[in-house]
């Protein structure tokens, strides 16, 4: 999420990718009509992130420092590429928020018979 607020900040992103990450951001928002499934998405956003963390543990050089995905908020450099942020869109997996499941199974209806 924070990554992705900062990219959305910059001031000379194109219109497409504003909207792809306003789209993200709001899959990732507690106000969403939506319930992600954060197992799937995570594995998603780590397969992105994963050559950011590599590069900069072997940019630390001989201090060994503990890199871990925290490490990559304070790495202004990174920027996502659109082709990337659609697929993480297009493949994201959620449903109708769990409250809407629950009511309609207490709903119900009623059989012809």
């Amino acid at each position: 999420k924070f990554i992705l607020t900062r990219q959305r900040k910059r001031k000379e992103i194109p219109h497409e990718e504003s909207n792809v990450i306003d789209v993200l951001l709001k899959l990732l928002s507690d106000k969403s009509q939506f319930m992600i499934d954060y197992e799937h998405f995570s594995d998603q956003w780590i397969s992105v992130l994963q050559p950011f963390l590599e590069r900069k543990r072997a940019n630390q050089g001989r201090r060994k420092k503990l890199i871990n995905l925290n490490s990559l908020k304070s790495d202004k450099q990174i920027s996502i590429d659109v082709k990337t942020l659609l697929k993480l869109k297009n493949n994201a997996r959620f449903t109708e928020d769990i409250d809407s499941k629950i009511a309609s199974c207490i709903i119900g209806v009623a059989s012809q018979n």
